[in-house]
């Protein structure tokens, strides 16, 4: 009997000991929750052309970032962009200011936009139709005449002479004796110039 008394007491103890080395039966399961994903935030930047930019070709590129997914249109055109949404495009330009919007739309329907002006000028045209370069006058005064942009500013050895709503001017010039050098120059609003320089002898 007292042999029984004491298998249970060391039966009870050793229960007591494992369930104090476990920290107890848990019947808890632990589970993880899902990460959800943010969507990176849709960005527009114009990397070139600069605003206001002037430039002497009819064709330039346009560049930017923004987010890969990105769809992106300039003017209305779809500009190609990479994995890592720089996007370029070709535009075609008009002589003067030209306006170039630039959109970026993603998946869920956000979009941004930017609008930059650029100013082509061509080459300022300039031609001196009379008098024949080194030709050889009895008089001592010539006209000048010739042609540009409707709005040049001509200028003849100096001198500021008109132009009309065609680009044509002409303007009387006095000789010396002797070889005159007679200079022509023409400038617009964006700074492009033009010159032509011709020698008249003057022989009475």
């Amino acid at each position: 009997m007292k042999k029984s008394l004491m298998m249970i007491v060391l039966l009870t103890l050793s229960l007591l000991l494992a369930v104090g080395c476990t920290g107890g039966l848990s019947t808890t399961t632990s589970t993880k929750t899902p990460t959800s994903i943010v969507p990176e935030a849709l960005s527009l930047v114009i990397t070139g052309p600069a605003d206001e930019a002037i430039v002497n070709t009819s064709r330039i590129t346009v560049s930017g970032k923004t987010i890969a997914e990105a769809v992106v249109s300039i003017n209305g055109a779809i500009a190609i962009v990479d994995y890592q949404g720089i996007f370029t495009g070709e535009v075609n330009l008009d002589a003067g200011p030209n306006v170039i919007e630039v959109v970026a739309s993603d998946f869920y329907g956000n979009e941004k936009s930017a609008m930059l002006t650029v100013i082509y000028t061509a080459a300022l045209p300039l031609t001196v139709s009379e008098p024949v370069n080194d030709s050889v006058v009895t008089s001592q005064s010539v006209t000048v005449k010739g042609t540009t942009n409707a709005d040049a500013v001509v200028s003849i050895n100096g001198k500021i002479v008109s132009v009309d709503a065609s680009g044509n001017f002409s303007e009387p010039v006095t000789l010396e004796l002797g070889p005159n050098l007679i200079e022509v120059v023409a400038s617009d609003f964006y700074g492009n110039t033009a010159n032509v320089a011709i020698t008249i002898i003057c022989n009475p």
